[in-house]
Order: C-alpha cells, then sequence, then structure tokens
C-alpha cells in the first residue's frame, strides 16, 4: 500500500495499487541509461502497468534509444523525451556512445500538451534538477498528488 497526505486523498489515506487505473507520470533524467536506478524505475513502471494503471516517462535522450522499450511496448505506456535537453560534453564517453548523458532546462509547450493529453494522477520525480522543479509547479497547478524519490 502506499500512504498519500493530499487534498485529493485526503491525510493518510491509503491507496491499493493491486487494482488501479491510476495515470502515473515519472520523471527521471536518464531513463535510457541501464543502472540502479532505472532498473527500480522500470520494476516501478512493470508493477503499475500489471494492476492496469498507465503511465508516462518523462526524460532525457540519454543513453541508447534502444533501451527505450527494453520490457516491450505495453498500450498503457508511452515515454516523452524532453525536447530542450542538451549533452553533457564532460558526462560522455566518446568510445561508448551509450554512454552519453543529456540535461534538461524546463518543460516546453509541446512536453507540456503531451503531458496533459496524458491526464496523469499522480506525479513521482526521481531527480532534484531544473526541470523536477517545473515537474513539482506542474503537479501543484493541477492538483495533482506528488511524491518523490532520490536514487544514487
Amino acid at each position: 500500500d502506499v500512504v498519500f497526505d493530499t487534498p485529493s486523498i485526503g491525510s493518510g489515506g491509503v491507496f491499493d495499487f493491486k487494482s488501479c487505473d491510476h495515470r502515473v507520470l515519472i520523471y527521471t533524467t536518464c531513463y535510457n541509461v541501464i543502472d540502479g536506478v532505472t532498473l527500480t524505475i522500470r520494476k516501478l513502471e512493470q508493477e503499475i502497468l500489471a494492476a492496469g494503471g498507465h503511465v508516462c516517462i518523462l526524460t532525457t535522450r540519454s543513453g541508447s534509444v534502444k533501451n527505450t522499450h527494453l520490457d516491450g511496448e505495453h498500450p498503457n505506456r508511452r515515454v516523452l523525451f524532453l525536447d530542450d535537453a542538451i549533452k553533457i560534453p564532460f558526462a560522455s564517453d566518446p568510445s561508448n556512445p551509450e554512454s552519453v548523458y543529456f540535461i534538461g532546462f524546463s518543460l516546453s509547450p509541446n512536453i507540456l500538451k503531451e503531458m496533459d493529453d496524458f491526464s496523469p494522477t499522480l506525479v513521482h520525480i526521481t531527480v532534484p534538477d531544473v526541470v523536477s522543479l517545473d515537474v513539482i509547479q506542474y503537479a501543484r497547478e493541477n492538483d495533482l498528488p506528488l511524491m518523490g524519490t532520490f536514487h544514487s
């Protein structure tokens, strides 16, 4: 069970993810870089999908695009790539093109429309960066429950 403290669910309310139609927006910087962080996020994603929920991953183009659908495609899942992200030159290995990292700066009108079209019911951030501030603001403006985890 997950315990929420939000206006829409109520203080101390318990939500059971075993059967749901939640629409979870997950923001993570480097979804396509396979490491402990993204493996944990992918496990969370699979649990939400298995329970009947929907997942939208918001991320940069870090890593290899072939890692986007490692677990296969799912009709309740989409991946949005930030359109203003730039490559971090000191965090890339020229001899390994899959080891490339990008950083985003904001949520563009295009990405905001895609997020609105997804209609999240819950927002999860996994990194404290500039984009996460926009994602937090998005959750507040839309009165959405917000949770955050930090993975190192």
